[in-house]
């Protein structure tokens, strides 16, 4: 995939404009002589630009067109280029970046969700991300839906970054592999349900935090992860947003309370 941003495309584009008129102003001084070697004078003019040139699109990916210009930059370094090769090769210049550019089709992010195009450390603080290593591919993948305005698949990412944080929370309460969010979420009530004078100091100080996280997890569960896994809806991209800043929040709530990297 290439990555083409708007600024790079305008600083190509301004390089190969400077290159073009570089060489339109050596031809009129030499009234289009095509034979005649490029002056000392024109390859300073000229070889700036074609290295930016060449940089930029090294950032495009355009890998043929690039070397075009080093074929160019190389020909006048070594003051082997008259005239007439300089406008053969930056035509050839022009027609390769056509061409490349004719096999990429470019789509502009969402200005109000091209913040979530990011990587886990920057959607989420990394003390969270430490606990839930696991979790990062989702967590990037929800972003990276929601950037690109599929609110549904970025849903489904959140929804596997709150499975890993169900599981880590029966972990924690000491509760065994389970099938399946329902058997989970059982379990987890019961443990909360147990008699208050079976519970130890630690459990009770923490058991407020225990019963918040699971209410959190069965409105999810209803709300969010079967009418998505089970296909009776889909999320607009707003509906989407509020769920993962929903997920984070859970998680991050979670994290302080899970004593390593969860499996």
């Amino acid at each position: 995939m290439w990555k083409i941003d708007a600024k790079i495309f305008y600083w190509t584009s301004a390089a190969l404009a400077r290159v073009h008129a570089s060489v339109r102003v050596g031809f009129e001084q030499l009234r289009l002589d095509r034979t005649v070697l490029v002056s000392d004078k024109s390859t300073r003019e000229i070889l700036p630009s074609l290295k930016s040139l060449a940089d930029e699109l090294d950032i495009m990916n355009a890998r043929l067109t690039a070397a075009s210009v080093r074929r160019l930059e190389h020909s006048l370094e070594n003051k082997k280029c008259t005239y007439g090769d300089v406008v053969d090769l930056t035509g050839d210049i022009d027609r390769r970046l056509h061409d490349e550019l004719d096999l990429v089709h470019l789509y502009a992010l969402d200005e109000n969700k091209i913040k979530y195009f990011a990587p886990a450390s920057v959607l989420y603080d990394q003390a969270v991300l430490d606990k839930f290593p696991l979790a990062i591919p989702d967590i990037e993948d929800a972003g990276k839906c929601l950037s690109f305005l599929q609110g549904t698949a970025s849903v489904f990412h959140s929804m596997r970054v709150t499975e890993i944080g169900l599981k880590s929370l029966a972990q924690l309460l000491g509760i065994p592999y389970a099938p399946s969010w329902e058997s989970y979420l059982k379990q987890i009530n019961n443990k909360i349900g147990e008699q208050h004078q079976n519970k130890t100091p630690e459990w009770k100080a923490d058991e407020p935090l225990f019963r918040d996280l699971s209410g959190d997890l069965q409105t999810m569960k209803i709300a969010w992860r079967n009418p998505t896994m089970h296909i009776v809806r889909r999320y607009e991209p707003d509906e989407a947003e509020e769920i993962f800043r929903a997920v984070k929040g859970f998680m991050t709530r979670l994290a302080p309370r899970v004593s390593g990297p969860a499996a």
